[in-house]
């Protein structure tokens, strides 16, 4: 990608996920971004057979672009120092002055001001500035907020309130091992803006990978190499970290924070041990789980969390989903009992390709409020080779897949009653991504063998057992934008070749594909103004937008130039 207009979105109501090559999501070279020993790799274990498979890849979480904001889209150039809003409802474009390089952008909810808004990072000048918008004639502009070098990636709280800027060592192209990236800046924009946003510099743990808050916005919290880096907001004296717990004696090869804020799960490497934490004292209690843990995920209600284990658990008298679980020394053995509910053997009420033992197990915990063991919901083997886990906003189906291996087999499973449905898509499934409403996915594939594309994707029902839909692609996947009614998937093209955006409609998996004029960047859905969009690379700036309604197309080119050109009706 050039660093010419760069886009994203972060919209209510829809989700937007940028995805590499078919070829790059298949490696699994060690040290490779995503490999066995890189950045996403989320460790090794064995098949039932005894066979070694390689880590999971965190494809879906790897590739996130931020901004769109209601009806707006806002767009950064770094080379022309300047922010673009575009409105696509009426195709009005307002070209803002930012600092020196802007570059990434997030975005501010709606209720900010009663506007909608955008945060930029101006890379060369080490600051920040503020976009909020009525339309694209009544636009407040604020003055540069100084921030630390370096930064690169935004967090904002639910309110708006808080945005705080920080550096993630996967989008510096070089690095030495003396690079923390340890400096965040915590700007409040409580009072914007009626008063200036003020802002703090702080110091976190080593080489931060996310920052999240609570739910109640009192804390945010950095999740870092050694551990979670506790940030108090609110205090008398203002923003400040307030202690660092190590959360693993091992390195960590996943990190999710309870929406409290008060607890971590912790998955570690090539263990089948997850370490619960108290964030306030520190202190762990081990829970030991059926088998080698490769994915974790935790419902957006903070209602449950999901371990995916490797290999079978022989069904025992605790009916679905498998036999107690001895506790290790100084552990807690999470016993099978809560399968008692659903009755029968392992994957009993599911529709899988054969009966007995799975080659993968499924645990549901419900997540405490305070550090105490939590009795497993349910302990369920499938008969397949799973090692990643999808959980939707909504809902108590979790998709259940494994891109370690070529496998076109996705899983889902009802966590509330252990039922169970396997889906073959035809091709080997590389990411997966669920609609808001939990209703639909879509699944990233890799060619099948004799294949002659380049790409494929499918449509999946997730709540109806209704065939799945199969596309092959000339180029390969891009990227992936979702809201609840439609899905927009890209394809980018070698060389020359030719780029497509096909236009999902859901329930009906209904497919309209589109040729775009260049190379796509990023893709969005904006719910409010009932239209997509694909940003494309282009000098002075490209954006096709189609109207979910019919995929008719407009393409708006040139406003960074402030004009208006739009070909198509």
């Amino acid at each position: 990608m050039r660093l010419g207009t760069i886009i994203g979105l972060a919209c209510l109501g829809a989700v937007a996920i940028r995805c590499t090559s078919a070829e790059d999501l298949a490696r699994k070279d060690a040290g490779a971004p995503g490999g066995s020993t890189g950045p996403g790799a989320t460790g090794s274990s064995t098949t039932g057979g005894g066979d070694p498979v390689p880590p999971e890849q965190e494809l879906e979480d790897s590739f996130r672009v931020p901004v769109a904001t209601g009806r707006f889209v806002w767009t950064a150039n770094p080379e022309s120092n300047r922010v673009a809003l575009i409105d696509a409802t009426t195709f009005s474009v307002a070209a803002l002055d930012a600092g020196f390089a802007p570059t990434t952008l997030a975005a501010l909810p709606n209720q900010l001001a009663e506007r909608s808004g955008a945060i930029v990072i101006n890379a060369a000048s080490a600051d920040a500035m503020v976009f909020l918008a009525k339309d694209t004639s009544d636009v407040v502009v604020s003055s540069p907020i100084p921030i630390h070098a370096s930064a690169n990636a935004w967090a904002v709280s639910k309110s708006g309130r808080w945005a705080i800027a920080w550096t993630n060592a996967l989008g510096v192209a070089t690095l030495d091992p003396t690079d923390g990236f340890q400096d965040i800046s915590v700007i409040d924009l409580g009072d914007y803006p009626d008063r200036d946003p003020s802002v703090v510099r702080l110091s976190v743990g080593y080489r931060p990978t996310r920052l999240v808050f609570a739910d109640d916005e009192r804390r945010a919290l950095a999740v870092t190499e050694p551990g979670v880096s506790v940030i108090e907001l609110t205090g008398d004296g203002g923003p400040r970290v307030e202690r660092d717990v190590v959360v693993s004696d091992a390195p960590a090869a996943e990190v999710e924070i309870a929406p409290s804020g008060s607890l971590a799960w912790v998955r570690q490497t090539d263990s089948a041990t997850l370490n619960l934490v108290d964030l306030e004292t520190g202190e762990r209690l081990p829970l030991l789980l059926p088998g080698v843990v490769t994915d974790l995920d935790l419902s957006l209600d903070a209602s449950f969390a999901v371990a995916v284990c490797r290999g079978a658990v022989e069904p025992g008298a605790s009916g679905a989903g498998g036999s107690g679980v001895a506790g290790g020394a100084g552990a807690i053995g999470l016993a099978g009992a809560a399968g008692d509910a659903a009755g029968g053997e392992a994957g009993a009420g599911g529709q899988g390709p054969g009966p007995g033992p799975g080659l993968s197990t499924v645990v549901v915990l419900p997540i405490p409020e305070t550090l105490a063991a939590p009795a497993p919901r349910l302990s369920v083997s499938v008969p397949e080779v799973v090692g990643s886990v999808v959980v939707p906003p909504v809902g108590f189906e979790v998709l259940l897949y494994t891109n370690a291996i070529d496998s076109d087999r996705v899983t889902v499973l009802d966590v509330a009653d252990a039922s169970w449905r396997t889906i073959e898509l035809k091709a080997p499934v590389r990411a997966l991504f669920a609609t808001p409403d939990a209703e639909h996915a879509v699944a990233l594939l890799a060619p099948p063998p004799g294949s002659t594309k380049a790409g494929a994707f499918s449509l999946i029902s997730v709540r109806e057992a209704l065939p799945p839909k199969l596309q092959g692609t000339v180029a390969a996947t891009f990227g992936v934008a979702l809201s609840s009614g439609n899905a927009i998937v890209t394809t980018l093209a070698e060389r020359d070749g030719d780029s497509e955006a096909y236009l999902a409609s859901f329930p009906s998996l209904r497919l309209e594909k589109l040729e775009l004029p260049s190379a796509p960047l990023a893709s969005g859905i904006l719910e409010d103004a009932r239209v997509g969009y694909v940003a494309q690379a282009h000098p002075e700036g490209r954006i096709t937008f189609m109207h979910l309604s019919d995929a008719s197309a407009r393409t708006l080119t040139g406003f960074e130039l402030g004009v208006k050109v739009v070909d198509g009706e």
